[in-house]
This record gives structure tokens, C-alpha cells and sequence, in this order.
């Protein structure tokens, strides 16, 4: 019924259509090896039925049969796709961190430039009913900092967490100066510092 021919049993009938069958045909997880292939579940039906429907030739399973657990072969090729692989995942992935970290910190220096124009609509609003702005250099206000300095009495100004306003020059109450009066707004993590010149009612800003 079956010819061994280099180490593979052929079925009589099959020779010249070079179909044959394996002689070791593993049943672990329903597995079976064909033509140097490893072939399980529903793939190994496809085999098996391939076999079957072939004209006059079918398939025999050889009595033996070996319970070995088959170590897939993986080819060089199947190496460097797994590898590219890899990197391109490594590459997304730093991308991504990429981009949110620009963000978060995109945030901070959103919130230091509200804060400071809310800052500047109050000052202003003093300013209508006193003719001079709050503060002198060196005056700050800060959040949950006690040693704040910079207070604007009857201002609904509330700042945000972590950011600082600062006078970095001049007085409110001689605004024009010299030297004129300045306020930088920075957040604890933004990368950016913004100023607002009160003399010339001009903004700025600069890399902290």
C-alpha cells in the first residue's frame, strides 16, 4: 500500500500525482506535518480533506503515529518581519510620548497666559477707580504661598495651582517710570515665561 522514498511514505496510487503521505504523522493538538509544513486544527482538516477528495487517491494515516510536541520552524525571513516589527512599535510609541509630553507642557503655558490676562483685566479694573496699578517690584502672588505680597482687594482674580505673577519692574503707582511697570507670569512647569508691560500695554514673552 504505502513505498518509502526518502524517508516518506508514498501511496502507490499517488506517485505521479506527488501527493504522499508522511510517515511519522503527529496527532498532538490535532496537528499533521505535510510537504515540510505543520498544519493544526482547522488547517489540518483542510489537509486531510485535500487528501480525500484527490480523485482516486486518499489519504492514510500511517499506523504509527509519534506524540511529539513539533517546535516550529521560523525562518530568517520571519525574523527580520518580527524584528521591523518590533521597531516600528518602538518608534510609535516614542512618538506618542512625544506628543503628549508637548502637550502637557503646551497646557502650562496655557494656563500662565490666562492667568496673566485675568491679572491685567483686574489691575485695570483698579486702576479705573484708584488711577494706579497694584504692586511694586518684588511683589508676587501665588497660590496657597502665604508670603504672597501682591493683593488685589475686591478682585475676583483667583489664580491658578502653580502658576506665579510676579512685578519684575517699576511701581503701580508710578506705572510710565521710569522704570516701567512689568509682570511676568510663569507656570512651575511650562517652558515659557510671559510678560505684560503695563507703560506700554504690550506683551511678551520669553523661554524660561
Amino acid at each position: 500500500m504505502f513505498e518509502n522514498y526518502d524517508g516518506l511514505y508514498y501511496h502507490k496510487s499517488c506517485r505521479n500525482q506527488r501527493v504522499f503521505v508522511p510517515r511519522q504523522l503527529f496527532d498532538v493538538g490535532s496537528c499533521v506535518w505535510y510537504k515540510g509544513h505543520v498544519f493544526c486544527g482547522s488547517d489540518a482538516v483542510r489537509v486531510r480533506r485535500f487528501l480525500v477528495t484527490g480523485g482516486y487517491c486518499r489519504f492514510h494515516e500511517h499506523s504509527r503515529s509519534y506524540r511529539k510536541k513539533i517546535a516550529p520552524r521560523v525562518s530568517g525571513i520571519a525574523v527580520q518581519g518580527i524584528l521591523l516589527a518590533i521597531l516600528l512599535a518602538v518608534v510609535l510609541l516614542a512618538a506618542v510620548i512625544y506628543v503628549l509630553w508637548n502637550a502637557r507642557i503646551e497646557s502650562y503655558n496655557v494656563t500662565a497666559q490666562y492667568d496673566l490676562r485675568n491679572f491685567i483685566t483686574a489691575e485695570e479694573t483698579y486702576f479705573a477707580y484708584h488711577q494706579y496699578y497694584l504692586g511694586t517690584k518684588g511683589d508676587f502672588i501665588e497660590r496657597n504661598n502665604p508670603a504672597s505680597t501682591l493683593i488685589l482687594p475686591g478682585a475676583t482674580f483667583i489664580e491658578s495651582e502653580g502658576v506665579r505673577i510676579e512685578v519684575i519692574s517699576g511701581d503701580g503707582r508710578n506705572f510710565k517710570g521710569p522704570p516701567e511697570f512689568i509682570v511676568e507670569a510663569v507656570h512651575t512647569h511650562s517652558e515659557k515665561v510671559y510678560l505684560y508691560n503695563f507703560a506700554r500695554m504690550s506683551s511678551a514673552e520669553r523661554v524660561k
